[in-house]
């Protein structure tokens, strides 16, 4: 059985590497999307001795802005790319920051085990763990002011009660004053998720089978109006492929999901979140391996012991 892993990356080319040499197996695929705002020579040159690997070249690539749709566009043409190599097996979305939490040949065994159709964390939105809900983000339109991280206002429709506010008026001046005018013609309309297709939110590292791959981007092409739609979502990475999946299975009762396979820490207190996991966090990890196949996020910038103590104890 054939893998597929799609491997969204901006930093850090030997780390890559190491992501990538872990998870090699005769059977291993692996579509890479360096941010276009960044080089991706060094990546190439890093990973040139390494079969099967290929990289989305310019005019596939997206600018990753945080929040921004740049990320699900990345993806989706990362799947798109995968299915022509791996037309019957899984498709797994990674960070180039991610790691196994255990081999690749033990990686391939799970899938080749495995019945399940996806792995993906999801609730229905509104949802407990996000502040409004996440209703703020299908309300209302995220208008990037730069491509710095957090450099966006959110801003309802001109129809809404709403956008009459002290508030919600300094933010259109702040999108005047930066020469951003052209982008309050989206707020002339309401702003309203498809009633059709019930909203649904969560992780956005997903594994799923070439078969929803294909479902999924059939469901893209011929909903142009979701896509767009979802191109002023924040955090869309979190929601756009999440609702399409559940959206899919509601229709097709044969399909079978699980939980999310890559585990992340949004818990500790005073860190920011994701935690970063350092050599103090091994004994978490291992734990996290009984249930999970990967974890995220490292920093080789940061640690490296952690990653070797991972290859001794976890994946040898």
């Amino acid at each position: 059985m054939k893998i597929g892993y799609l491997i969204l990356a901006h930093k850090n080319p030997e780390q890559v590497l190491r992501l990538v040499s872990r998870l090699v197996t005769s059977e291993s695929y692996f579509f890479i999307h360096i941010d276009k705002s960044v080089s991706d020579t060094p990546f190439k040159y890093v990973l040139k001795g390494i079969n099967h690997v290929y990289f989305l070249e310019c005019d596939s690539r997206s600018d990753g802005v945080w929040g921004g749709f740049g990320i699900v566009q990345a993806s989706i043409n990362l799947m798109r790319h995968a299915l022509s190599q791996v037309p019957n097996g899984y498709i797994i979305l990674l960070s180039g920051q991610d790691y196994p939490l255990r081999s690749g040949q033990r990686i391939q065994s799970f899938f080749e085990q495995s019945s399940l159709d996806a792995y993906v964390f999801a609730e229905s939105i509104p949802t407990s763990f996000w502040n409004m809900g996440g209703l703020d983000r299908l309300n209302l339109y995220r208008l990037n002011l730069s491509a710095d991280r957090f450099d966006f206002v959110m801003l309802p429709s001109i129809l809404e009660k709403s956008f009459y506010s002290k508030r919600v008026l300094q933010k259109v001046y702040a999108i005047l004053r930066r020469g951003k005018k052209k982008t309050l013609f989206k707020i002339l309309r309401k702003r309203r998720h498809p009633n059709d297709i019930k909203p649904f939110g969560g992780s956005q590292w997903w594994v799923i089978s070439s078969n929803l791959a294909r479902q999924i981007l059939n469901f893209i092409d011929d909903h142009p109006a979701f896509l767009k739609y979802h191109q002023d979502t924040l955090l869309a990475d979190e929601i756009f492929i999440q609702t399409i999946i559940h959206h899919i299975i509601k229709n097709n009762n044969t399909l079978k999901i699980a939980p999310s396979l890559t585990y992340t820490n949004w818990e500790r207190k005073h860190v920011p979140l994701p935690v970063t996991f350092e050599h103090s966090d091994f004994e978490e990890l291992k734990e996290a391996s009984k249930t999970h196949l990967f974890a995220r996020k490292f920093d080789i910038d940061r640690d490296t012991k952690i990653l070797d103590r991972i290859d001794t104890e976890l994946l040898s």
